[in-house]
């Protein structure tokens, strides 16, 4: 068995090496690093086992970063224009996709009601970087809802399923207590999202003056020191870690920095290798003679990545400006990423009844999500018309300039 440091090594250069295959051929890097991962396990290169708990490291860390990173890039036109459409399907949509995925998954699946719940938060979501993959060059009104619901469901994504393990697990006290199970997760949810916000707020706000009193020097390392501060101090005051970087991001997209665009590269970068990683990790949790799914898998793999997000979308958007395509298109347009591939495994760790089956679904999942997304957006969604880009283009010029004017008359009043 090679050590952790040749494992990491071999990781590292075959999946280097698939990225520039996939960028080549134009495929979703996503689904090579997965079954690179299972390869690896079935021909005994990895084991999990020998390398914990660098794991669960490396998958909280790739949860930071890409959370951030995704923020900082958000296109905030997408909220202004369809802010309500937005909130919706972020919210209230996450929800009702993750109730129909727990109840379909315990009816169809020999699993306990809370570990189907845990699949139904896990897979109630869209990912940014998996969404990108089925999204590349795609500028239409559609990618863009899509890209800031994918952002906003995240944290819904990342913090349900952490609450619901804490039951799971048996670990919470107040989950013997009649009637705890509907109003304590409620209750945590609440503080986690509260205090997230606080100290996101908090740690933008001093990010901002810090930016400014480095003049645009080291840029790069101020933004993964705030992703990872925001986190951390998140986390020390029982709040959610993920929110907080949230809204740390997206308060630095506002920001005036004159090398934004390398402000973020470095993240960017290392959103990519964490996110290898935890690919790679999630493929290596099987061997591929491990893979066999019986029919009630089969309908439960359908029922979580089609039927539910469809209802939910067709539900939320129903009497909105969206044509009958339209939602149609944004219903079946969900691929799977980050937060179920690190997620899952937690599951086997802890050596919950049922995790082996759910981390099957979730590994599934991921793949046909992508796959089914890059198809439909491929024949969906259309580059916008030259004409509707150079009045989107003169629009932006225009509101540029009359913030600029405005600016300029607020300085000369002050000068007087």
């Amino acid at each position: 068995m090679l050590g952790i440091l040749e494992q990491l090594a071999l990781i590292m250069l075959l999946g280097i090496a698939a990225k520039i295959v996939c960028d080549r051929i134009n495929f979703p890097d996503i689904v090579v690093f997965i079954l690179l991962g299972t390869a690896l396990s079935t021909y005994g290169l990895v084991n999990m086992q020998s390398m914990a708990p660098l794991p669960e490291l490396v998958r909280t860390l790739a949860l930071i970063i890409v959370v951030f990173t995704s923020a900082f890039y958000l296109r905030f036109e997408a909220l202004q224009k369809y802010s309500r459409e937005i909130l919706l399907l972020a919210t209230i949509g996450v929800l009702i996709t993750a109730l129909i995925i727990t109840l379909t998954t315990a009816m169809l699946l020999p699993i306990p009601i809370l570990a189907a719940a845990f699949l139904g938060v896990l897979l109630c979501g869209t990912d940014p970087a998996a969404l990108s993959e089925s999204l590349r060059e795609k500028q239409s009104k559609i990618a863009m809802i899509l890209s800031a619901e994918s952002l906003f469901n995240q944290p819904f994504t990342i913090i349900l399923p952490l609450i619901l393990l804490e039951f799971i697990s048996a670990g919470n006290p107040l989950a013997m207590i009649p009637g705890a199970i509907f109003f304590v997760p409620i209750i945590q949810f609440v503080l986690l999202v509260l205090v997230g916000i606080i100290i996101g707020f908090v740690f933008a706000y001093a990010g901002k003056r810090i930016i400014d009193h480095m003049q645009g020097k080291h840029e790069e390392i101020i933004g993964l020191m705030l992703a990872l501060g925001s986190f951390a101090f998140a986390q020390m005051f029982y709040g959610s870690g993920v929110v907080a970087v949230t809204v740390c991001g997206l308060l630095l997209t506002s920001t005036k920095i004159p090398e934004k665009r390398w402000f973020g590269e470095f993240n960017k970068e290392l959103a990519f290798m964490f996110t290898m990683f935890v690919f790679i990790f999630l493929g290596a949790e099987f061997r591929f003679d491990q893979l066999l799914f019986g029919r009630g898998e089969i309908l439960a793999i359908i029922a979580a990545l089609f039927f539910a997000r469809f209802l939910s979308t067709s539900i939320i958007l129903k009497g909105t400006l969206f044509s009958l395509k339209e939602r149609s298109v944004i219903g079946l347009i969900a691929p799977k990423g980050i937060a179920p591939a690190a997620l899952a495994p937690l599951l086997i760790e802890r050596g919950i009844m049922g995790a082996d089956i759910i981390t099957k679904i979730v590994y599934m999942g991921i793949i046909l999500s992508i796959l089914f997304s890059l198809f439909i957006a491929k024949f969906t969604i259309l580059k916008p018309k030259e004409k509707e880009v150079v009045a989107d283009k003169v629009k932006e010029m225009k509101g540029k300039r009359e913030k600029k004017e405005e600016a300029e008359k607020s300085r000369t009043g002050k000068e007087v």
